[in-house]
């Protein structure tokens, strides 16, 4: 059997105008957030890192969510890191 709990802290950053990069890419808000996730087994597994939201759009037309994440794992002591895009056509 396993148990699992999650807990993070976010604080949203929006912009009043957008922040353009190269006339292609605008950034429109940023969500850092520090996590700390709880795995219980046989063992007690935790990891901790952080997370970077960012909410921007392609040419202002195309909504385009990145997500930057970093953790240390106790148990396996390494870090990950995941990285995912997600446009919305």
């Amino acid at each position: 059997e396993k148990t699992s709990i999650s807990n993070s802290f976010n604080y949203r950053i929006p912009f009043k105008v957008s922040q353009n990069f190269l006339y292609l890419f605008s950034l429109e808000e940023i969500t850092p957030s520090l996590f700390l996730d709880l795995e219980l087994t046989d063992s007690i597994n935790y990891a901790t890192g952080v997370n970077i939201n960012l909410v921007s759009a392609i040419l202002g037309l195309k909504p385009l969510n990145l997500d930057l994440s970093t953790a240390y794992d106790f148990k396996n002591d390494r870090i990950i890191s995941n990285f995912s895009i997600d446009i919305k056509f």
